[in-house]
């Protein structure tokens, strides 16, 4: 709820963004002097911002386990076997004894590596490393992110406003790692459970897997906070310094189990709960650039959950290119006979501007 002047407004919509929203939001990636097309979900090994990152540096242990472009199936993957690890149900001492000779020549560049690597058990060793190596491919790809000059310009920018202006927009639930909300419209957001924001005249955005400028490590109090810039990573005497991010996986332990104890549980346990929350008490979603990936079952059931049988969202829009599957999916997510569900297939670009009064009339 919003006070202005006398009136209390209500606002009715929870915009949801997904990778497609930063490449639409016309933003680039600055890698080695080149200006690159920020990565999608699903062609994230594919694109040219991932390739100049993994052609230019060496990744060994993420090399020996990646199958496929997308982020969300190989992070999944390399996450399970960590875990899987651990949990001491299977040992990747072969991965180890296939990758060593290439981890040790990475080693001798990278003293932060050498020294994990070698804190490491010979059983989890390669997942580890994988799952570290993956971590810094995403920094490295997005740690210089830039928006359009003017940032106005930007189709992001002119829809987050369109909505703030008609005071619709009750909050921005992100699945993307990288900063471009930030960059557009920092005075307009704040972070819950994060940061305390007793105001009113800020918004919450929910960044639901992390955020590469959010610095993660057990001997800060408290162990994750907001940073100016992208986090350090970093490994030193036995302590580690990262961004806090976790993968699009199936098995994130993380936000799943209760009885885990440990910080970032914890910490990810509140923020899902506070986008449920949110959530709950919306009228309308406005997806743009997301289309549940497969492994991220977590996402469908948080939405699905906070939807109620007879239709809790009145309407749900879908801003996506080549949106076909994911209507399908979405159907299958919001069922209820009262939901309205309006596409723009045409993505976030032709919104912007060519149906910007469209979409505000609808959510109105």
């Amino acid at each position: 709820m919003l006070k202005k002047g006398r009136e209390v407004v209500e606002r009715g919509t929870v915009l949801v963004l997904g990778s497609g929203a930063t490449r639409g939001g016309q933003f680039k990636v600055h890698i080695d002097e080149r200006s690159l097309t920020p990565p999608l979900d699903n062609d994230f090994f594919e694109s040219e911002a991932v390739k100049a990152v993994l052609c230019t540096r060496s990744y060994p242990a993420l090399s020996y386990y990646k199958r496929g472009h997308r982020l969300e199936s190989n992070w999944a993957n390399i996450d399970l076997r960590l875990k899987l690890c651990l949990g001491r149900v299977i040992t990747e001492e072969d991965a180890w004894e296939n990758c060593k000779n290439d981890m040790m020549d990475k080693s001798k560049e990278d003293s932060a590596y050498k020294e994990k690597m070698e804190n490491e058990s010979c059983e989890s060793r390669v997942p580890s490393m994988a799952e570290w190596e993956l971590r810094r491919s995403v920094r490295e790809v997005y740690h210089d992110l830039r928006s359009p000059e003017p940032t106005e310009e930007s189709p992001l920018y002119k829809l987050v406003t369109a909505l703030c202006d008609e005071t619709l927009l009750r909050g921005i639930i992100s699945f993307n790692y990288d900063t471009s909300v930030e960059e557009l419209l920092h005075n307009k957001f704040y972070y819950p459970v994060l940061q305390d924001i007793s105001t009113n005249d800020k918004l919450p955005l929910v960044k639901l897997h992390g955020s590469l400028n959010w610095q993660e490590s057990p001997e800060l109090k408290p162990e994750i906070t907001c940073v100016d810039d992208i986090a350090e990573m970093n490994y030193r005497n036995g302590q580690w310094k990262q961004p806090s991010v976790i993968g699009p996986t199936f098995f994130k332990q993380e936000i799943t189990i209760d009885f885990q104890q440990d910080y970032r549980a914890k910490f990810y346990r509140q923020l899902w709960r506070f986008a449920w929350n949110m959530l709950r008490t919306a009228q309308n979603l406005l997806f743009v650039g997301f289309s549940f990936p497969k492994t991220d079952f977590h996402a469908k059931a948080l939405f699905g959950s906070a939807h109620s049988p007879s239709g809790r969202f009145g309407r749900v829009i879908l801003c996506h290119k080549d949106g076909a599957q994911l209507r399908k999916t979405v159907k299958k997510v919001f069922e209820g006979e009262s939901t309205y569900i309006n596409e723009f297939n045409d993505g976030l670009e032709d919104v912007a501007t060519q149906h910007l009064e469209e979409v505000v009339e609808l959510l109105r």
